[in-house]
């Protein structure tokens, strides 16, 4: 800036020292406002404000060729900056100056009805607690706004209020438009002049944008103002006279800023053209701005334009919570969406009806704690014959247990066609696992090939809970032991097969853990013995009434409590 003076002071001459000290003072002004001021042809709210300043503090008394004499050296200057190419257009070429010329009587701060700062600041808190009320509790965004600004207009004496929002700022979507451009649109409005709102808010959106919203697309607009000279209200009156406009000109501005020192963000796109807000609110991002007007022009006193920052603030934060909602809301629908596309390949992947096997009766059921499990069954055909029964558990929950579900199902049922061996099958796929998932989860497994011929079931364990086989001619259950630990961990493990053979009548049961560990409101657990029990009293029954009975003695038990693991039955009985 110093530079900048020292050439315009050449071009002054030596005698011009009051037009020189009319630019100096001017220009420390703007660096007190903007550490990083530089000159632009959007420059005469900042002029406006400062001649604003001059009259109300007193240092030019009260003589209006004081204030003309500031004037136009200030032209001289902006004329000079822009024929030397460092601005494209002076501020006074566009806008009319003639306005911070107004009597005392029509340049006036608002009263103030407050006789001490206590009771001004319980005041505002309590009209700023009133607009987040509204913008808090209403049902949607719209009810928001119409509502706020309506209490903002009333709270405050407002004439008019209005919000609008820029298009590209990430948070103009989740708001209504009453109307719209390609860079901004209407969101709210309230005791609009008639001239703004005919032929669908004409004046308010035609091109280019107005005066206001380039200065905060700019990066201009950082704090609130007291006078805006309305491009939009100019064109409206001349075009319907100043009747349909309420006789404005001018209009108070505050830039509605989402604060990112509060901890809230919203997505940024590399070149959207949103500088950061300059000064004190670094990094503040610009979405809109809120416009206020009153019955008869008065400057709005420092509290007011405290409470409109705060509101402005407020609309910015809501803005905000409504995208973090409906962008949460969209992936909570989208996870449900694939979630239940999921359970569908899942449940396509049980057997939809269980296969006939001659001399044996099946039943099964499945019941995930989730959307999708970790628990699968299967029965299967192998060669000579014989079919493959399969009750699996894996250790995690949710999609990834689902995914890893798949994998060790796929790899037993394809192993089963070339090996007979249970336990050498369980062996090989635990390799095939670590190989392919090395995520360090893990899986039970059950898993028997039964041999209707001689009705014998040749079995393994890997880490699974022991089936119960009920004897047809005892009272005692049996569990079946044989096998070693689950699979999927330890690259080496040693699982060993066991035979047993079925007399008719007899009946077994495979399960996983979460039927015997599902708890009751006072969380204890279903456990082993009241299987069993269920076992002996219902052994006689046909394979689906001895599920159904252990699942009626299973809900009987839990009463509605809910469960954190998933169930699998799997009953095959020996017939006659």
């Amino acid at each position: 800036m110093i530079r900048l003076l020292e050439r315009f002071a050449k071009k002054l001459g030596l005698h011009d020292t009051e037009t020189l000290s009319d630019v100096e003072e001017y220009i420390a002004w703007q660096v007190e406002q903007h550490a990083d001021f530089s000159l632009s042809p959007l420059d005469d709210v900042d002029l406006r404000t400062y001649f604003l300043e001059l009259r109300l503090s007193g240092n030019t008394g009260t003589q209006s060729d004081s204030l003309e004499h500031k004037a136009s050296s200030l032209k001289r200057f902006y004329e000079w900056a822009h024929k030397a190419g460092l601005i494209p257009q002076s501020p006074f070429d566009r806008f009319n100056f003639d306005h911070p010329m107004l009597t005392p009587e029509q340049v006036r701060v608002r009263r103030d009805a407050y006789a001490n700062g206590q009771d001004r600041e319980i005041a505002r808190l309590q009209a700023l607690n009133r607009l987040m009320t509204h913008l808090n509790h209403s049902v949607d965004v719209k009810t928001a706004f119409d509502s706020s600004l309506k209490t903002l207009v009333e709270v405050m004496g407002l004439r008019t209020a209005w919000i609008s929002l820029m298009a590209d700022s990430g948070l103009a979507q989740y708001s209504p438009a009453i109307a719209s451009s390609s860079k901004f649109v209407l969101a709210a409005a309230c005791n609009l002049p008639p001239a703004l709102e005919q032929d669908n808010y004409h004046f308010l959106y035609k091109s280019p944008e107005c005066h206001c919203q380039a200065l905060l697309r700019q990066g201009r607009l950082g704090r609130a103002v007291n006078l805006v000279e309305c491009s939009r209200l100019q064109e409206a009156s001349q075009a319907a006279g100043d009747s349909r406009t309420g006789g404005f000109q001018f209009h108070a501005t505050v830039p509605i800023m989402l604060p990112q020192k509060a901890g809230y963000a919203i997505p940024s796109k590399p070149g959207d053209g949103i500088p950061p807000k300059p000064g004190d609110g670094m990094g503040d991002r610009p979405l809109g701005n809120l416009n206020v007007a009153t019955d008869e022009w008065q400057l709005f006193n420092a509290s007011d334009l405290q409470l409109l920052s705060a509101f402005g603030v407020q609309i910015a934060v809501m803005l905000d919570r409504t995208r973090l909602y409906e962008e949460s809301n969209t992936q909570r629908q989208r996870m449900e969406s694939e979630l239940k596309m999921a359970r569908a390949l899942q449940i396509n992947l049980l057997p939809s009806r269980l296969p006939e096997i001659p001399g044996f009766d099946l039943a099964a059921s499945w019941h995930s704690v989730r959307e999708v499990a970790g628990d699968f069954y299967d029965v299967f055909p192998l060669p000579g014959g014989r079919w493959g029964i399969l009750v699996g558990d894996v250790c995690d929950k949710g999609v990834p247990a689902a995914m890893y579900m798949v994998l060790a199902r796929s790899l037993i049922r394809s192993g089963a066609q070339l090996n007979p061996s249970p336990a050498k099958l369980l062996v090989q796929v635990n390799r095939a696992l670590i190989e392919q998932s090395p995520n360090g989860m893990f899986v039970s497994v059950f898993y028997g090939v039964i041999d209707p011929a001689n009705r014998s079931l040749i079995y393994c364990l890997a880490g699974h809970n022991p089936p119960f086989l009920g004897r047809a001619t005892e009272d005692q259950v049996e569990h079946l032991l044989k096998g070693g630990p689950v699979i999927g961990i330890l690259p080496k493990v040693r699982l060993s097969d066991d035979r047993v053979t079925f007399a008719p009548g007899d009946v077994l049961v495979a399960y996983t853990d979460g039927l015997t560990e599902a708890i009751d409101n006072q969380e204890k657990q279903f456990g082993e013995p009241r299987l069993e029990e269920v076992i002996r009293e219902h052994k006689k029954k046909s394979a689906r009434k001895v599920l159904d009975s252990i699942e009626h003695r299973l809900h009987t038990f839990i009463d509605g409590a809910s469960q954190s693991d998933d169930i699998t039955l799997l009953v095959m009985k020996c017939e006659k």
